[in-house]
C-alpha cells in the first residue's frame, strides 16, 4: 500500500533524523551547520513531496538529508588562519573564545587558530614570523602601531577590502572611535589603512565608595584638579610612614602615566622640537611636574610605597584590597575587578586637570587593532574573519561580555550597550579627551616618564635627568632618521 508523505510529515523527521544522517553522510571536513541542512531539506521536500510514494519516510529523509550534506559540505581541509593576540584575563580571553568558537562552527572555507603571546612579546614575535616567509596571518596589535607598521611594510594595505566591506562601516572619524590626535586610532598612514580599530581604551579615576562613605566623603562629588587629590587623600589616608595602613593616592600606581599628567596641564610634547627633531623635554610644564610626583613620593616615603607596591599582583592589587582608594586605571578594569570582587562598590571619575588656566581632562589611550601580514597566504580569510569579528552584533556581545570598548561608534552609541556597565558614561566622555600616545608618526617619542622616575629613584637631580633624557631621545630620532630614508 502506498504511503504518501506530507511536507509536514517529513519536516518533523528531519529533526529526528539530522544528527545520524549527518554522521553517516560526512566526508572529512566541516559540516554545513543544522540550519543550513534544514533550510536545504526543506526546500528539496517542498519540491518533491508529491513524489514521494513506496518508501518509509525515514528513508526519503535520510536520503534527502545525505545528498544536501554531500553538495554543501566545504572542501575535506578548511584553510587555516592564525590569529596572534595577547588577551589573557578570564573576561576578553572568555568573549574571544566564543566568537571564535562562532566563527569556526559556521565558516565553510576558513577555521581560525588563536595564537597566545604576551603583550611584551607581540612585536617580536610577529616580526620574526613575517622574517621566516611563515608569518602569521592576524595580529591584534596596538591601535597606534597599525599606520606605522604600515609604513615599515609589516602590516597589509587594507584599502581594498574595507572599502569594498558590506559589513564595515568606511573608514571615517564619523564612524569609527576616534582619539584626539591621530585618525582613527592610528591605523591610517599618509592616507592608507593599515588596521581596523577594535578596541580603543581610556584611563580615569577608579574610587572606593567604602572607604569615600567612611571618612565622610561623598564618591559623587570626586576630585577635579590636582589639589582636590591631595585635600582628598588628607581624609583617606591612615597610619604614618612606616606603618601606613592606607594611602590615598599615589600618581605611579595603576595606569597613570607621567605624559597624561602633563597633558592634564594643557601640553604637547610635540609643540616644541630641537636641530635633532627631538621633543624639547626641559620646560617649566615637565619640572613642574616632576615635583609634583616628587611631593608625593616624600608623602608616604619612596621605601613604603615600594614595599607595599610588592605586596601586590594582577587583580589583587592595592585598590581591590582598600588599600588605595584612588586610583588611575583603565577603562578595561571594571569587568575584571567585578570577577574578583563582585561586592566591591566603585564610583568612577574623570582624569583630574591641573588647576591653571590651561588645565583640562586629559587621558591617555592606546587601544588595538587588527592588522593582516603584508605576506600572508590567505589575505582574504584573514579578512573574512576581521569582517566578521567586528560586525555590529559581534562587538555588541563583545562590549556586554567585557565591558571594554570597541572601535565602531554606531556599537558605542547604541542606547543597551551605554547602560551595559556603570563605568561607560564616565568613560566615553573621557575617551573624548584622551590622547592615543606621546609619539606621532615618524618620530620615537622622548622618555618623559623615565626621567620622572630616576628623579623618583634618588637616581638623578632634574637637571640631570633631563639632559641624560633628551640625549636618548636626540639619538633614538637620528637612528630612525637614518633606518627610514624618505620617511
Amino acid at each position: 500500500m502506498e504511503k504518501r508523505m506530507t511536507r509536514r510529515q517529513a519536516l518533523g523527521a528531519v529533526g529526528g533524523l539530522l544528527a545520524s544522517a549527518v554522521l553517516v553522510a560526512c566526508a572529512p571536513g566541516p559540516t554545513p551547520t543544522p540550519q543550513v541542512i534544514v533550510k536545504e531539506v526543506t526546500k528539496v521536500v517542498e519540491v518533491e513531496k508529491e513524489k514521494v510514494v513506496e518508501k518509509p519516510v525515514e528513508k526519503v529523509v535520510t536520503q534527502v538529508v545525505e545528498k544536501v550534506v554531500k553538495e554543501t559540505v566545504a572542501p575535506p581541509q578548511r584553510t587555516k588562519i592564525t590569529y596572534l593576540h595577547f588577551h589573557s584575563d578570564v573576561v576578553r580571553v572568555g568573549a574571544q573564545d566564543l566568537l571564535v568558537g562562532n566563527y569556526n562552527r559556521d565558516s565553510l572555507k576558513y577555521v581560525v587558530e588563536p595564537v597566545f603571546v604576551p603583550f611584551g612579546e607581540l612585536t617580536q614575535k610577529w616580526e620574526a614570523a613575517l622574517a621566516s616567509g611563515e608569518p602569521f596571518d592576524i595580529l591584534l596589535s596596538s591601535g597606534m602601531d597599525a599606520g606605522r607598521m604600515g609604513m615599515e611594510k609589516k602590516a597589509l594595505n587594507l584599502d581594498a577590502y574595507w572599502d569594498a566591506s558590506k559589513k564595515l562601516p568606511p573608514a571615517t572619524p564619523e564612524n569609527w572611535v576616534p582619539y584626539t590626535i591621530l585618525e582613527l586610532s592610528g591605523v591610517v598612514y599618509q592616507g592608507k589603512k593599515y588596521g581596523v580599530p577594535f578596541q580603543p581604551d581610556t584611563r580615569f579615576l577608579f574610587l572606593d565608595v567604602k572607604a569615600f562613605k567612611e571618612v565622610g566623603l561623598d564618591p559623587e562629588k570626586p576630585p577635579v584638579t590636582w589639589d582636590d587629590l591631595w585635600t582628598y587623600a588628607d581624609k583617606l589616608d591612615k597610619g604614618k610612614k612606616g606603618a601606613w595602613q592606607r594611602i590615598g593616592f599615589c600618581p605611579v600606581w595603576g595606569q597613570s602615566w607621567f605624559w597624561m599628567w602633563l597633558w592634564s596641564m594643557g601640553w604637547c610634547e610635540w609643540d616644541q622640537q630641537n636641530e635633532f627633531k627631538a621633543s624639547v623635554m626641559d620646560r617649566p610644564e615637565v619640572r613642574e611636574c616632576i615635583q609634583w610626583h616628587i611631593a608625593w613620593r616624600d608623602r608616604y616615603g619612596r621605601d613604603d610605597l615600594n614595599a607595599l607596591a610588592a605586596g601586590f599582583t594582577g587583580l589583587v592589587d592595592a585598590f581591590i584590597t582598600g588599600m588605595n582608594p584612588i586610583l588611575v586605571h583603565g577603562s578595561w578594569m571594571p569587568a575584571r575587578y567585578k570577577v574578583v570582587k563582585p561586592a566591591f562598590e566603585i564610583a568612577y571619575a574623570m582624569f583630574p586637570r591641573h588647576p591653571g588656566k590651561n588645565g583640562r581632562h586629559s587621558s591617555w589611550g592606546a587601544g588595538h587593532c587588527m592588522v593582516i601580514a603584508p605576506n600572508s597566504k590567505h589575505p582574504d580569510g584573514a579578512w573574512d574573519f576581521i569582517e566578521w569579528f567586528l560586525s555590529a552584533e559581534n562587538m555588541k556581545l563583545w562590549c556586554t561580555k567585557t565591558g571594554t570598548f570597541v572601535g565602531r561608534a554606531d556599537v558605542m552609541n547604541d542606547p543597551d550597550v551605554q547602560k551595559a556597565h556603570p563605568h561607560y558614561k564616565i568613560a566615553f566622555e573621557q575617551l573624548k579627551l584622551t590622547n592615543p600616545c606621546p609619539t606621532p608618526v615618524p618620530y620615537p617619542g622622548a622618555d618623559y616618564r623615565g626621567a620622572m622616575l630616576l628623579v623618583w629613584d634618588g637616581k638623578a637631580t632634574i637637571d640631570e635627568a633631563l639632559k641624560q633624557k633628551q640625549e636618548e631621545a636626540n639619538q633614538a630620532v637620528q637612528d630612525w632618521i637614518k633606518t627610514h630614508p624618505g620617511q
